[in-house]
């Protein structure tokens, strides 16, 4: 045994030390596996440890896992087993049964991170990365090619990959190589498209450039860069038009080719855009031979072009005015002048101007008028009109004519003419022509007197005439042209005669004016008043015979009256006045000198006679003052009362109550009093008793009484209404009342609509009802009511099952408790108001059921979760809530599978038991389904076009790749990938894709994605046919599409894909479109062709002729905008016309012949559907036009016929006259002697009329008169005439009753004197030239009449003074003077009463006696008014005794006079105030104020007031609450009211309260009550009375510390001076209160844990207490002093306190635990720290009792010891436990080692070989060790004393010893950093040490393993 174990060990050796040997690789780990079974009947022994050792330096390396029941070869893994040659799989020990296996178990090298594509041209792409761990070698995989990288220099590798194709997308693999390839980095780039060619501008307009350039295939888009602006076109554009640029400026274009988001290098192009036209382009002179140009420069151009008649010249840029020189005369030009820039041409401006027209010839004047001047010239051809200008005048003319008449002109005046020609708006240099006008007629010619025997007439003077001429009834008078008035004289009375007055100037006379006068008639007879009363007065005279009427004049006022008429009543006039009647009879409007009455009117009756005010025992009268009467007279009963004239009231007393009176009130005035008025007034009946309210519901109360007899009705008065309410009706009721609400009503008994004094009875209505009464929450024992608040109420009544509940009228919102799980409650809510409850609402509810039990997952695969749980019964049905779904479940079931859930996906779903639709609280459970790859979400197509389709999706993370499969094709996609273009497709076809996501060979369900290529486009698409408002497109149909899409304008027209033909309706006239049609297929479109056409222009309007001549016609419209031109086709000629011109002379026509013109407008060549106009030529003029004979009244006019016209029209003196067209010869007839006639003769063809011809002719024809004849001065003995000079005459004769005195031509004024006081003269004045008088113009005048004698005052009052005078016969009336007025006074008064004078006011009067308007010298008379009554008379106070009374002042007054109750107190004028004291309290006093200026008062001004009423006793307070007051006090008797005051609010209350309730107030507050005695709107001082209202409940409570023994509680501090008062369970905690706190703060202590408190907080104010706030809480619990018991999977605890529920949490799982006194937790963590929460609910709340982490025990360990360092150490690992720990403490021979988590080893050195020892391992997590230590035994390892052994069995056996040093010494030479790491592996030994290993019972050498 001892020789066979040294041969072992030496063979062993050798072996050893010859694998050694063989290791050339300093990389390499050399592993032996070697398997020896001994079959000497031992147990085989198969434990296996993997040790990895350096024979030398014993350093550690991490063992590779090997299965431990490996006996001969060791399992490798497939890819290290397919590295393998044959050669490295050996088997040397075959005869032994032992097996090496050599495997390389070397790793691949990394990935690089990333790989980045820096540039991309269209040949190459530049990749650059980072190294992996400075790998030097990489190998790059592209399409077919792969490309070896080597680099060397430091840093990023940077590679360029060329030569590759242009617009090509690549897909990369890099490699990372150290010997192993990497797996291989892959990623895609792009190589740079092809640049476009023949890329440049083809149109170029101001604000856009259109380029062009030839497509590229193959390319995403184009992307065109100018200005820093980048606009990206689509990849089948070939030409774009860059839109919004500015005019004139150079643009560098650069166009890119972008494939796959790379861009080609670009290509450019330089453009200009067309430079803006200039402005204000416009003619600024013209003459004949040139125009001159203007316009507003443009900046940044090269030149301007000036382009007109094919001609062009260029400008400088800098000029903006040019003279187009070498014109013809009155010729029209069109001038376009372009902008130039970069030679782009603007689109240019148009100027059409015209020059200069010559002069006309032969300019002058042919025939003048007074006020017109006939003009004649030769005609100049090819003109527009004639502009004639005279005195700043301009006037145009037509150019067919050669004559015209300037009319509108002044007479004798010289005017200069000139005349030019115009052509196109041009005027020629102009002619001129001096000519002058006749004189004008004198004007104002009238007769200005007439008398029975002749008649003055005057006019207004004509300057600078020679003479008048006056003609009537064949008589012939020249009058002097000095001369103004004229007296004809030696007429007839009452006779018409008719005045004709001529001017005369250089031998012409004017056409003359007229003037029809008559003279007087005689006066009427007998002339008075025969009747009067209040506003009439009948007058009587002996008529007149041949009159035309007679004319009565009064007061200003003239009445017409026929002229049979001898009797005449005159109404409407003023009752109680004097009036002076004159009556004239009229002839010719001609008036006689009139005869006078004098007669009175009746006084007026009073107005607005009523009954103001009644008691039972008096009526009070009232009436509207009548002015200047002596007094009134009350009238009733059979008796009279007189009552003073200033008096506008009484009071009738001593009446019986309930009585009807009928009062007559008179006026009387000079002792006649008026017809009188009527007033029929009741006395008050007596009040009714025993007014209440007997009944009431929330809209009516009903109201009772004592019957009152003979009475008519009740007046029922309450918030301003009134009810009438029958006389035999005792009890009312009262609807349409607003519910809760206090209402005062007021019964009045009425007779004869007069009412008592009144009754009053205060009464409620019923509140209304809640509304939206609701049950807002429930759960299992209460449900929580919400209602709308009812506003001002006393509080809520809530009533259900029995129970009344009382609640607060502030409360909205009531939780009722302590209910029954599960049960339906029905509760009805009142509301109350005043004691008296609303009918209710009703509110059905019921309590939340209770949550089902045991609530589980019992399956779940990748879709569904399958849930259990217990039945709950009695209720409806289950609710399953999980992601925002809900599942109704019913009732019977107590499972259910949950499916179209998510793979892999945590769902935690709630359980809820519902009852009534009321859910319970809920159970949750929380489930996780199977997994597999998700679907992408969002799979679409995002682009199509005819060969590809590009489809995008939402990325799917963690998976490998994605695979699109559709028609039979598979792609994969990489999975960064988010969108693919999938190409080679068939247009217009239909595909289905697939997509799956991929993940480790497992492909998901697919999403499916529906898409079609764009259909190819339609052919030959083009117009057809258009109109104005439609345009008609056809195209060559495309097989198999759905329909066509028209796109124009922003439309869209979808179009049947049979039709290839459409008519695109409701279109803009003259508006051209772009039309693209688009074939579409599955809601794909085509790219679309374009069709450019134009809608037919819109006709013009108003196309009509506005000027004719006879070879041409002037046609006018309104222009169109936007079109080319106008065509003009009549007679089958067409004339094209300019789009900017509106009006066009149509020239070369034929006289009087009719034409129909047709205006077409034409846009783009289509032309509209035209207008027609029928228009005529003027026809041909008359010849030899001329008079043939005249009278003094008419000329004869004879002319030559012009065939083929419609009729002549004759013009003359603005007359216009149609004469037949068979008529030669006309007479016209009425026309003025000794008058030059002007006549034009029109000929009129289609209401055309010709130029016309003219004819001047004159009718056949004393002085003229003078004018302004007058009478300038008179006295009682002479009148002074006078009148305006007539020149050229010999003398005036004046004429006057039968006297004529000749007066000196050159006076113009004449003193006649000798003359009787007040008597009428006529006056006729003539001129007198060669013995031949003037017609004579009147003038009627009177001398003044003598002055009134005794004129003196006879009375005033404060507006009047009464005067009186003697009277003066044969006068025409009084004028009274004074202070600037005047008063015409009747001639026979004797008396006048002057009204509206101011007040004490001393006034001088004037007294003049009138004849003819003519005063006398007058006499004066000096009188003063009374004083005014004063203002503002009221009251300023009053007291019980005493009223102040107050007024205006009034000044210059001597004093005042106060009368009441027969009692006068003068007081001083300087006052304006008086105390009247020793006055009864709540008595009514009637005061009287005058005023007192002279001794005289004036009528006095009332105030009637009233002492203030005593004050009420005993006010005091009642009662109270939160929001209302009660008071009451003692009745006081005799006033109207009470008011009650507080804060600024005012209380009417009845008279007969004695108790009223204050509501509607804030609670908590202090009011003062003041309590006022009303009688007649007086207050008395009032008494107070000071009383609080109860607090209010606190809004809220809020619980904000709780702990094991104590809580805080806080509540907002609603007013600092209330106090709070706390009880806790029903003991008083203490009052609190805060003065500087908005929150108040309570901590209540001494408390038990975890228990539950019930507490309430009342308010307390001035003693009064709120309704308390109640409130619960619960105290927390002390989780740490808790006896916690727990194991590595378990947590056991006895809870002292209420809790509802347990959690444990860590991580996302949660354990959750009942709230039994004892709690578990179980299956949990080993080692993990739990968060433990505790929570208490009840009622809706949730309270957190404690939280507490708590480490449970970490996991047992698993632990052995391996051999180390040759058994001088020792290797112990263990298992890395399923649990949290963080660190394993080793005892090793009583020392501990510490481990720290994660790691499960540790080499502990000092040991010797071939030992055994103790060791202990525990597991600690923080504080806490594992249950129970794993202890084991543990041995060195023995081989440490195999080295010596060996040496001694190399002496003994010397054939061994020179191999062993050999190898030993070559071993030894190696260095040691070279040397590889030796993993050995050898089976455990299980005891025994040293016994066993000497004696060889089981030693396995479990193999060595080796690295290559």
């Amino acid at each position: 045994m001892k020789l066979l174990s040294l041969i072992s060990d030496h063979l062993l050796l050798c072996v050893f030390l010859s694998l050694l040997w063989g290791t050339t690789d300093s990389t390499t780990t050399v592993t032996a596996t070697v398997t020896t079974r001994v079959t000497a009947g031992q147990t085989k022994t198969e434990r296996t440890t993997r040790l990895t050792t350096n024979p030398l330096t014993a350093t550690t390396r991490k063992p590779t896992p090997v299965d431990p029941t490996t006996q001969k070869t060791t399992s490798l893994a497939p890819e290290l087993r397919n590295n393998l040659s044959t050669t490295q799989l050996t088997n040397p020990l075959t005869s032994t049964e032992q097996t090496i296996i050599s495997t390389t178990t070397k790793a691949s090298p990394d990935n690089v991170n990333r790989v980045n594509v820096t540039t991309q041209n269209e040949s190459s792409i530049t990749l650059t990365w980072n190294k992996v761990n400075n790998i030097l070698t990489y190998i790059l995989q592209y399409g077919h090619r792969t490309e070896g990288i080597n680099k060397t220099e430091e840093g990023p590798i940077v590679h360029v990959v060329t030569p590759l194709t242009a617009g090509t997308n690549y897909t990369f693999t890099l490699f990372t190589s150290d010997g192993l390839n990497s797996s291989g980095y892959r990623f895609s780039a792009v190589t740079a498209p092809n640049n476009t060619e023949e890329f440049k501008a083809v149109y170029q307009n101001e604000t856009s450039i259109t380029l062009m350039w030839k497509a590229v295939p193959n390319i995403d888009s184009y992307l065109l860069v100018f200005n820093g602006r980048e606009i990206n076109i689509s990849n089948s554009t070939e030409k774009y038009t860059v839109p919004n640029l500015t005019s004139g400026t150079r643009y560098n274009f650069t166009l890119f080719t972008v494939f796959g988001n790379v861009s080609s290098s670009g290509v450019n192009c330089i453009a200009v855009t067309a430079p803006r036209n200039t402005e204000e382009f416009k003619a600024v002179y013209q003459n004949e031979t040139s125009i001159t140009l203007m316009w507003k420069t443009v900046p940044n151009i090269d030149s301007y072009l000036l382009v007109f008649n094919g001609r062009e010249i260029n400008i400088r840029n800098s000029t903006e005015k040019y003279t187009v020189p070498n014109l013809t005369s009155g010729t029209r030009y069109s001038f376009t002048l372009f902008t130039v820039f970069g030679n782009v041409s603007s689109s240019g401006v148009n100027c059409i101007a015209v020059t200069a027209p010559n002069n006309t010839e032969e300019f002058k004047a042919v025939y003048q008028t007074e006020t017109s001047i006939n003009l004649m010239w030769k005609a100049v051809p090819n003109i527009d009109s004639y502009l004639l200008v005279f005195n700043g005048r301009q006037i145009n003319i037509s150019n067919s004519t050669k004559e015209y008449r300037v009319s509108d002109l002044t007479s004798g005046t010289r005017y200069s003419f000139t005349l030019f020609t115009v052509f196109g708006n041009v005027s020629s240099s102009g002619v001129n022509c001096i000519a002058v006008t006749a004189p004008n007629n004198t004007e104002e010619f009238k007769a200005v007197y007439q008398n029975e025997t002749s008649i003055t007439l005057m006019w207004k003077a004509v300057p600078n005439i020679d003479s008048y001429l006056l003609v009537f009834n064949g008589r012939q008078i020249n009058i002097s042209n000095s001369t103004k008035e004229y007296r004809v004289s030696d007429l007839t009375s009452g006779t018409g005669y008719s005045f004709t007055l001529f001017t005369v100037f250089g031998n012409v006379s004017s056409s003359g004016v007229n003037c029809i006068a008559v003279t007087a008639p005689r006066n009427a007879d007998k002339f008075k008043a025969v009747y009067q009363n209040e506003t009439s007065i009948t007058l009587m005279w002996k008529t007149v015979p041949n009159i035309d009427s007679y004319l009565l004049v009064f007061n200003g006022r003239e009445i017409n009256i026929s002229n049979s008429t001898n009797e005449y009543r005159v109404s409407d006039l003023t009752s109680g006045t004097r009036y002076s009647f004159t009556l004239f009879t009229v002839f010719g409007n001609v008036s006689s000198s009139g005869v006078n009455c004098i007669a009175v009117t009746a006084p007026n009756n009073t107005e607005e006679f009523k009954a103001v005010y009644q008691t039972e025992t008096s009526i009070n009268l009232m009436w509207k003052a009548v002015p200047n009467i002596d007094s009134y007279l009350l009238v009733f009963n059979g008796r009279q009362i007189n009552i003073s004239n200033s008096t506008k009231e009484y009071r009738v007393s001593d009446l019986t109550s309930g009585t009807r009176y009928s009062f007559t009130l008179f006026t009387v005035f000079g002792n006649v009093s008026s017809s009188g008025v009527n007033c029929i007034a009741v006395t008050a009946p007596r009040n009714a008793d025993k007014f209440k309210a007997v009944y009431q519901n929330e809209t009516s109360i009903t109201l009772m009484w004592k019957a009152v007899p003979n009475i008519d009705s009740y007046l029922l008065v309450f918030n301003g209404r009134e009810i009438n309410i029958s006389n035999s009706t005792n009890e009312y009721r009262v609807s349409d009342l607003t519910s809760g609400t206090r209402y005062s009503f007021t019964l009045f008994t009425v007779f004869g609509n007069v009412s008592s004094s009144g009754v009053n009875c205060i009464a409620v209505t019923a509140p209304n009802n809640t509304e939206e009464f609701k049950a807002v929450y429930q759960n299992e024992t209460s449900i929580t009511l919400m209602w709308k608040a009812v506003p001002n109420i006393d509080s809520y009544l809530l009533v259900f099952n029995g129970r009344e509940i009382n609640i607060s009228n502030s409360t909205e919102k009531y939780t009722v408790p302590n209910l029954t799980s599960g049960t339906r409650y029905n509760f009805t809510l009142f509301t109350v108001f005043g004691n008296v409850s609303s009918s209710g609402v009703n509110c059905i509810a019921v309590t939340a059921p209770r949550n089902a039990d045991k609530f589980k997952a019992v399956y779940q695969n990748e879709t569904s979760i399958t849930l259990m749980w217990k039945t709950v019964p009695n209720i409806d049905s289950y609710l399953l809530v999980f992601n925002g779904r809900e599942i109704n479940i019913s009732n019977s079931t107590n499972e259910y599978r949950v499916s179209d859930l998510t793979s892999g996906t945590r769902y935690s779903f709630t359980l809820f038991t519902v009852f009534g639709n009321v859910n319970s609280s809920g159970v949750n459970c929380i489930a996780v389904t199977d997994s597999a790859p998700n679907n992408t979400e969002e799979f679409k197509a995002v682009y199509q076009n005819e060969t590809s389709i590009t489809l995008m999706w939402k990325a799917v993370p963690n998976i490998d790749s994605y695979l699109l499969v559709f028609n039979g094709r598979q792609i994969n996609i990489s999975n960064s990938t988010n969108e693919y273009r999938v190409s080679d497709l068939t247009s217009g076809t239909r595909y289905n894709f697939t997509l799956f996501t991929v993940f480790g060979n497992v492909s998901s369900s697919g999403v499916n994605c529906i898409a079609v290529t764009a259909p190819r486009n339609a052919d030959k698409f083009k117009a057809v046919y258009q109109n104005e408002t439609s345009i008609t497109l056809m195209w060559k149909t495309v097989p198999n599409i759905d329909s066509y899409l028209l796109v124009f304008n922003g439309r869209e027209i979808n179009i049947s894909n049979s039709t290839k033909e459409y008519r695109v309706s409701d279109l803009t006239s003259g508006t051209r479109y772009s039309f693209t049609l688009f074939t579409v297929f599955g809601n794909v479109s085509s790219s679309g062709v374009n069709c450019i056409a134009v809608t037919a222009p819109n006709n013009t309007e108003e196309f009509k002729a506005v000027y004719q001549t006879e070879t041409s016609i002037n046609l006018m419209w309104k222009a169109v905008p936007n079109i080319d031109s106008y065509l003009l086709v009549f007679n089958g000629r067409q004339i094209n016309i300019s789009n900017s011109t509106k009006e066009y002379r149509v020239s070369d026509l034929t006289s009087g012949t009719r034409y129909s013109f047709t205006l077409f407008t034409v846009f783009g060549n289509v032309s509209s559907s035209g207008v027609n106009c029928i228009a005529v030529t003027a026809p041909n003029n008359t010849e030899e036009f001329q008079a043939v004979d005249q009278n003094a009244t008419s000329i004869t006019l004879m002319w030559k016929t012009v065939p083929k016209i419609d009729h002549y029209l004759l013009e003359f003196n603005e007359n216009k006259i149609n004469i037949s067209n068979s008529t030669e010869k006309y007479t016209v007839p009425n026309l003025t002697s000794g008058t030059r006639y002007n006549f034009t003769l029109f000929t009129v063809f289609g209401n055309v009329s010709s130029s016309g011809v003219n004819c001047i002719a004159v009718t056949d024809s004393a002085p003229n008169n003078t004018e302004e004849f007058k009478a300038v001065y008179q006295n009682e003995t002479s009148i002074t005439l006078m009148w305006k000079t007539v020149p050229n005459i010999d003398s005036y004769l004046l004429v006057f009753n039968g006297r004529e005195i000749n007066i000196s031509n050159s006076t113009n004024e004449y003193r006649v004197s000798d003359l009787t006081s007040g008597t009428r003269y006529s006056f006729t004045l003539f001129t007198v030239f060669g013995n031949v008088s003037s017609s004579g113009v009147n003038c009627i005048a009177v001398t003044a009449p003598r002055n009134a004698e005794e004129f003196n005052k006879n009375g005033q009052d404060e507006t009047s003074i009464t005067l009186q005078w003697k009277t003066v016969p044969n006068i025409d009336n009084y004028l009274l003077a004074f202070d600037k007025t005047e008063i015409n006074i009747s001639n026979s008064a004797e008396e006048y009463r002057v009204s509206d004078l101011t007040s004490g006011t001393r006034y001088t009067f004037t007294l003049f006696t009138v004849f003819g308007n003519v005063s006398s010298s007058g006499v004066n008379c000096i009188a003063v008014t009374a004083p005014r009554n004063t203002e503002e008379f009221k009251k300023n106070g009053q007291d019980e005794t005493s009223i102040t009374l107050g007024w205006k002042t009034v000044p210059k007054i001597d004093n005042y006079i106060l009368a009441f109750n027969e009692r006068q107190i003068n007081i001083s004028n300087s006052e304006k105030e008086y105390t009247v004291s020793d006055l009864t309290s709540g008595t009514r006093y009637s005061f009287t104020l005058f005023t007192v200026f002279g001794n005289v008062r004036s009528s006095g001004v009332n105030c009637i007031a009233v002492t203030a009423p005593r004050n009420t006793e005993e006010f005091k307070k009642n009662g109270q609450d939160e929001t209302s007051i009660t008071l009451e006090w003692k009745t006081v008797p005799n006033i109207d009211n009470y008011i009650l005051a507080f804060n600024e609010r005012q209380i009417n209350i009845s008279n007969s309260t004695e108790e009223y309730r204050v509501s509607d107030l804030t609670s908590g507050t202090r009011y003062t009550f003041t309590l006022f005695t009303v009688f007649g709107n007086v207050r008395s001082s009032g008494v107070n009375c000071i009383a609080v209202t109860v607090p209010p409940v606190v809004p809220w409570v809020s619980v904000t510390e709780r702990f094991t023994n104590s809580i805080t509680l806080e509540w907002e501090n609603m007013n600092k001076a209330w106090e709070y008062q706390l009880q806790i369970n029903g003991g008083v905690s203490g009052t609190v209160s805060g003065r500087s706190t908005d929150t108040i703060r309570k901590v209540v202590t001494s408390l038990q844990p975890g228990t539950e408190y019930d507490f309430s907080l009342t308010t307390v104010f001035a003693g009064l207490r709120s309704t308390p706030y109640t409130s619960f809480t619960v105290t927390a619990i002390d989780c740490a002093s808790a006896d916690w018991k727990v194991t590595n999977s378990s947590i056991k605890a006895k809870i002292e306190g209420l809790f509802s529920k347990a959690t444990a949490h860590y991580r996302s799982k949660v354990y959750v635990s009942d709230g039994h006194e004892y709690m578990s937790f179980s299956g949990l963590y080993p080692g993990a720290t739990y968060q433990i929460s505790l929570v208490y609910e009840k009622s809706s709340r949730v309270f957190l009792q404690c939280e507490h982490k708590l480490t449970i025990l970490p996991p047992n360990l698993n632990a052995h010891c391996e051999y180390w360092a040759a058994g001088y150490s020792v290797l112990i690992k263990w298992t890395d436990p399923e649990g949290e720990w963080t660190n394993v403490e080793v005892n090793v021979t009583g020392k501990t080692h510490t481990v720290a988590s994660p790691e499960t080893k540790i080499i502990i050195d000092g040991f010797q070989p071939a030992k055994k020892f103790k060791v202990s391992v525990t597991s600690l997590s923080g504080l806490r060790r594992s249950s129970e230590p794993h202890v084991f035994y543990c041995q060195t390892d023995p081989r440490g004393s195999f080295v010596l052994r060996l040496f001694r069995h190399l002496v003994v056996f010397s054939p061994y010893c020179f191999s062993t040093g050999l190898l030993l010494s070559i071993y030894w030479s190696r260095k040691t950093a070279n040397k590889p790491d030796v993993s050995m592996e050898m089976t455990k030994c299980d005891g025994g040490g040293d016994e066993l290993y000497e004696d060889y019972d089981d030693v396995t050498v479990l193999g060595t393993e080796h690295d290559f």
